[in-house]
């Protein structure tokens, strides 16, 4: 589906139920520029943005469930890298090749996060192979530093970014997509939950 804008406004947008997953892929891409016209969410004229999918009504996705969806880098991933070796466990177990994922930065920059593709994953040694070798540097131990820091784990996480439906905004001018959930009282004193 492409769209520039999407508004659920006492009505229903489902992929998928709870009990009966979607499996197949699903792909919303949300097309335009960020000086575009907004929506008006609303008579008065509230905007709520260009490239949105903004819902005062019902907005459900159910995919494919992923038992990955967080870990932690278990020795430092440097600069040039292009593999990385994460904590395992028996969820580790989904992660597969061509899963696209972020390494969260671990330092005072927050502008040094970074996304991969697998290549390879060996779920007996937590090593995994990624499509092109890292920027930055990306802390990592082999245990956590919790009694060290207050409690505070400061290892690297690694995040699951891949999911069989997904919102992408069109790669135009820096501005990506949003999806805007809230509640709203109609003009007639209707209340609209999102």
């Amino acid at each position: 589906m492409r769209a520039k804008k999407i508004l659920i406004r006492g009505g229903e947008f489902f992929i998928g139920k709870e009990k009966e997953r979607f499996t197949g892929e699903a792909k919303i891409t949300l097309h335009g520029k960020k000086d575009e016209p907004t929506i008006a969410i609303e008579d008065q004229g509230t905007e709520a943005g260009s490239k949105i999918i903004a819902n005062i009504g019902k907005l459900n996705f159910y995919g494919k469930k992923r038992t990955f969806k967080m870990t932690r880098l278990m020795e430092p991933a440097t600069i040039g890298s292009t593999t990385i070796k994460i904590q395992t466990s028996p969820m580790m177990i989904d992660l597969r090749v061509g899963d696209r994922i972020a390494l969260a930065p671990t330092d005072m920059k927050y502008d040094t996060g970074e996304t991969r593709n697998v290549t390879a994953y060996d779920h007996t040694t937590g090593t995994v192979t990624l499509d092109s070798a890292l920027k930055w540097y990306h802390f990592g131990a082999a245990e956590s530093t919790a009694t060290k820091y207050n409690g505070v784990d400061m290892r690297g996480e690694v995040l699951l970014l891949s999911r069989n439906i997904k919102i992408i905004g069109e790669e135009l001018d820096k501005w990506g997509a949003q999806v805007l959930t809230a509640d709203i009282m109609e003009l007639d004193g209707t209340m609209r939950s999102g």
